[in-house]
């Protein structure tokens, strides 16, 4: 059973739930800042996921970086996998201006 990361939970306002993934704010001040996270138990690699999440998930991630890119005039989207506090698998797509 899928169950959001605790730390997530708290540092993150959710959007919305897309096909497969939740859709999160971290509020930066800065920066338009989201995070996908595959409603899928156990999973902390994108690799672990069946192919056919990994190509859903691609999908979501195409379609909420071509809005943020369009919505906030991005210079540059940073898309990464960091994991580094949060072993859930979540994806962090970042708006950036020159």
């Amino acid at each position: 059973m899928f169950k959001l990361h605790t730390t997530l939970e708290n540092d993150l306002i959710e959007i919305c739930e897309l096909k497969l993934s939740k859709l999160m704010l971290l509020p930066d001040t800065e920066n338009p800042w989201v995070v996908l996270v595959p409603r899928r138990a156990d999973i902390r690699e994108l690799h672990q996921l069946c192919h056919e999440d990994q190509v859903e998930l691609l999908n979501e991630i195409n379609e909420v970086s071509q809005f943020l890119e369009l919505k906030y005039s991005a210079s540059k989207l940073n898309i990464g996998a960091l994991g580094t506090m949060v072993p859930q698998l979540h994806i962090h797509i970042i708006v950036r201006y020159e």
